[in-house]
């Protein structure tokens, strides 16, 4: 069951290849970054499953699922608005995501 989130303002949904594209080089440590996610409900660290992803207006990254012990409901930031490149590339991203939301 996937997590049912309403879209915050400024946040926009994205694809698992946009986040490729951002994180760039250290893409290969989101894995790491899955495999780490605090569940209240277990009061540990957990796996985050069947997850959207979405870009907040900080240009950060953000998973929003369910624990992979429980089913509650978690998530995990990704902090990539701090670097120019990866900011540049989210911002890229946002813009023609949002053109294509436009078309018909």
């Amino acid at each position: 069951m996937v997590f049912r989130r309403k879209n915050r303002q400024n946040e926009i949904e994205i694809q698992l290849d946009d986040v490729e594209l951002i994180m760039g080089r250290n893409f290969p440590l989101l894995e790491t970054f899955l495999r780490s996610v605090f569940c209240k409900q277990c009061s540990d660290q957990t796996r985050i499953e069947n997850f959207r992803i979405f870009l907040d207006d900080a240009n950060d990254i953000i998973f929003v699922g369910r624990c992979a012990r429980c089913d509650n409901e978690v998530s995990r930031y990704v902090e990539t608005g701090e670097s120019t490149a990866s900011s540049e590339i989210a911002v890229h991203i946002r813009a023609v995501k949002r053109m294509n939301q436009r078309l018909p």
